[in-house]
């Protein structure tokens, strides 16, 4: 199968469609600044499906 950027693009949307913001239940660190992600943070999953803080996803919200 051979990976093209409408395919990445869909995938992406999806994403968006089914993600959801969760509080953390263990500190941890965020892979997109690098600094502590503290119990209780709101996180959620980027594109690379790693947990990070709630302003550091790099998937980007559709405008209605």
């Amino acid at each position: 199968m051979r990976i093209t950027g409408d395919l990445i693009n869909n995938w992406i949307k999806i994403r968006l469609k089914l993600k959801k913001i969760m509080k953390a239940k263990f500190t941890g660190k965020c892979v997109e600044c690098e600094d502590v992600i503290k119990a209780g943070k709101e996180i959620l999953k980027n594109s690379k499906d790693q947990w990070v803080h709630k302003a550091c996803c790099d998937l980007e919200e559709e405008l209605p």
